[in-house]
């Protein structure tokens, strides 16, 4: 676990196409972080004026931090794809679960104060339900930028009675999913 970098350390970028040997897509990793930090920083973008007590529902103020992250969103996604070693599949999943939070709780908002959390829980719960091989808590906790193990969870079992632990994902689902999101992470933008 010593050799992560602290989560307040300057990234190199992750730019290079990650392997998608899971089978999975054409979903590339480069297509997959681009699609992810526009994704969350579009909900940002969209929610972040409105009052802060709207979003900050008790279901949803554990994933909020009073704190600015020491790393813009697209260094956070860079920052979790280094050192969570999954497929992309993991990753596509998070995402199915983040747009059942947002279906189904019309109330919570995403924004900057809550999107990193909300983010590193879904795909932190993904990367449990789908992957053989998990870390501890310490060790996504560390990855995260967390206080800890207390904190990761916290978030872990929040963000499982937000899905209303329903982990399953249809396959119609998931392709509608993957679709979406190769086509937010290819797109250029002006």
């Amino acid at each position: 676990m010593d050799n992560i970098e602290r989560y307040d350390s300057p990234t190199g970028s992750v730019d290079s196409v990650f392997d998608t040997a899971d089978g999975a897509n054409s979903l590339t990793g480069y297509t997959l972080k681009k699609a992810i930090s526009r994704e969350m920083e579009t909900f940002c973008y969209m929610n972040d004026d409105l009052e802060s007590g709207y979003y900050c529902k008790r279901d949803f103020e554990v994933f909020s931090t009073a704190r600015t992250s020491a790393l813009p969103l697209k260094r956070f996604v860079e920052r979790m794809m280094k050192y969570i070693s999954c497929s992309n599949s993991a990753y596509v999943v998070a995402f199915c679960y983040i747009h059942r939070i947002m279906d189904h709780q019309k109330d919570l908002r995403i924004c900057s104060n809550n999107s990193e959390n909300l983010l590193f829980a879904a795909t932190v719960t993904a990367v449990k339900y789908l992957e053989d091989c998990v870390h501890t808590n310490a060790f996504y906790a560390k990855v995260g930028g967390l206080s800890g193990c207390r904190e990761m969870n916290r978030l872990e079992v929040q963000f499982l009675k937000l899905i209303n632990f329903d982990l399953a994902v249809p396959a119609e689902e998931y392709r509608t999913m993957e679709s979406y999101l190769s086509g937010v992470g290819s797109k250029e933008l002006c």
